[in-house]
């Protein structure tokens, strides 16, 4: 797991349903440099233009010859000034994605099929529920902004 610097402003976890332990920790950075430069030790894509990132990882926990998988799926990093409902979506798209991945829930499908899957339906509701947890944290905070959706 990555550590945390002293440049966030916040951090918390969201996690993936309701009564799961999975989970993602939310960073919220001071300016768009710090993120991005935490961004770039922990990486391998360009941040340079980044106004929010998702990284996804797997923690293993060692202890008397038995590896145990811990329930953080990795960290969405975001910062101050660029808190909107898109950007928060955009990156838990990313998240979700991580989650599908890490619990083999398969979520593609092709186009103009008429049924929409359980496993789609599954991931969809992930997307949901983490970006109402960020975007309620944040209000709750005093930091979402709703008057621009800043695209990038």
């Amino acid at each position: 797991m990555t550590r945390v610097t002293r440049k966030q402003v916040q951090w918390f976890k969201v996690f993936s349903e309701r009564h799961s332990r999975l989970h993602y920790l939310v960073l919220i950075f001071e300016t768009k440099h710090d993120l991005r430069g935490y961004a770039a030790l922990h990486g391998e894509i360009d941040t340079s233009r980044a106004l929010g990132v998702t990284q996804t990882y797997v923690v293993y926990r060692e202890r008397n010859a038995c590896k145990r998988t811990l329930p953080v799926c990795g960290e969405i990093l975001l910062c101050k000034g660029y808190l909107t409902p898109g950007i928060v979506a955009h990156e838990v798209t990313h998240a979700a994605l991580g989650w599908a991945a890490r619990r083999r829930v398969q979520v593609d499908r092709p186009l103009n099929v008429g049924t929409v899957s359980e496993n789609e339906e599954r991931f969809c509701y992930v997307v949901g529920h983490m970006t109402a947890q960020i975007c309620m944290k944040l209000t709750a905070l005093g930091l979402l902004n709703t008057r621009d959706d800043i695209a990038g």
